[in-house]
């Protein structure tokens, strides 16, 4: 206990004597999802990028205490601090979370038959059948699946989703720590919709949720769009 004590007490030591220091924090930057309606007084200070309601919000992580991941927020003035334009900070967070935590699609039967399952690679080039067309759709997370619902905005995973299911797609994201991709096409968006608000009633905790809109993405613009906003 004493040893994992030492460790955890080094390891915070050592993140806020590089507070101030980009090169020697930026390996922990991290991107998280956020509701933004019920969580913009919170993120006033924060950094963050809004695409309909959910907010991109940038973290510093601070590992992981016995299964729990902790994190602290970016604020504005830490990267004045810095000297950095939020833009490149943010981007670089982005690429850092897929490194941390590398996307990952998961299926439900596995799940339930595997402890040992942790998802399919589906961004490797040599997997090119581990995705669904029918209107299932598919669970897309990260291999900590904790706050997974950002591999919908990691680099490169909406055009390699897109290309394999050679669609467009739709995005309903049923809590942040996942997000059901459907091949646009396929599916009636309004009824998805419904389904959604179903799930997130009945599976999802209050703390867990992040919207009950579904999104769209455009393969030819590479774009990420909320449907039904009003």
């Amino acid at each position: 206990m004493q040893k994992e004590y030492n460790c955890i007490k080094d390891e915070i030591e050592d993140i806020l004597r590089n507070l101030d220091n980009y090169e020697g924090i930026k390996n922990r930057l991290t991107v998280k999802l956020r509701n933004y309606p019920s969580q913009s007084d919170d993120l006033e200070d924060g950094v963050f990028r809004l695409v309909g309601d959910i907010a991109q919000v940038l973290y510093v992580d601070c590992g992981e205490r016995r299964g729990i991941l902790s994190s602290f927020k970016v604020k504005q003035s830490m990267v004045k601090m810095w000297g950095m334009e939020s833009a490149e900070v943010f981007d670089a967070a982005l690429l850092n979370t897929y490194f941390l935590t590398p996307p990952r699609a998961y299926k439900w039967e596995k799940l339930l038959m595997n402890p040992n399952y942790h998802g399919d690679n589906f961004m490797d080039i040599m997997s090119s059948d581990v995705l669904s067309v029918d209107e299932i759709g598919n669970c897309i997370s990260t291999t900590k699946r904790a706050n997974g619902a950002v591999a919908a905005f990691l680099p490169g995973v909406l055009p390699r989703i897109s290309g394999l299911l050679d669609a467009d797609l739709y995005l309903a994201f049923t809590s942040i720590h996942e997000v059901m991709v459907h091949a646009a096409g396929i599916i009636d968006p309004v009824n998805l919709r419904d389904v959604l608000k179903s799930t997130i009633e009945e599976c999802t905790a209050e703390e867990d949720f992040l919207s009950d809109n579904i999104y769209f993405y455009d393969r030819k613009k590479g774009r990420i769009s909320c449907l039904f906003e009003s």
